[in-house]
């Protein structure tokens, strides 16, 4: 089931979801602005390399609010398991991404998030 209400940038639950014009209080992300010329993929990368920080100075920052739960979450709900995938797991044999695969869900977080 896909929750509409996601951003596809960060993974914050919008009150509206990401349609034209909707901001993300989470990461900033205007829809229907930024995303006309920028790839989801490099708004992510921008807002990681900012320190994941929450963007809203009107909507108050959730208690316990977590940037990388929020965004793994997201990259995990993306994440399609194949027939082949399960058949190689059944089998004893140690699954691995697709080139392709590794490249959509591997970031590199900023130092300050890894402490």
């Amino acid at each position: 089931m896909v929750n509409d209400k996601l951003c596809t940038v960060c993974g914050f639950e919008m009150e509206e979801g990401p349609r034209d014009y909707n901001i993300c209080p989470s990461c900033g992300t205007e829809f229907g602005l930024h995303d006309v010329n920028s790839t989801v993929d490099n708004l992510r990368a921008v807002w990681l390399a900012g320190g994941a920080k929450w963007y809203s100075v009107a909507i108050p920052q959730p208690s316990k609010w977590n940037p990388i739960q929020q965004l793994a979450k997201l990259l995990f709900s993306q994440v399609h398991i194949s027939p082949v995938y399960n058949l190689g797991t059944i089998m004893g044999e140690t699954p691995v991404l697709a080139e392709s695969d590794r490249r959509k869900f591997s970031y590199r977080l900023p130092e300050s998030l890894c402490t």
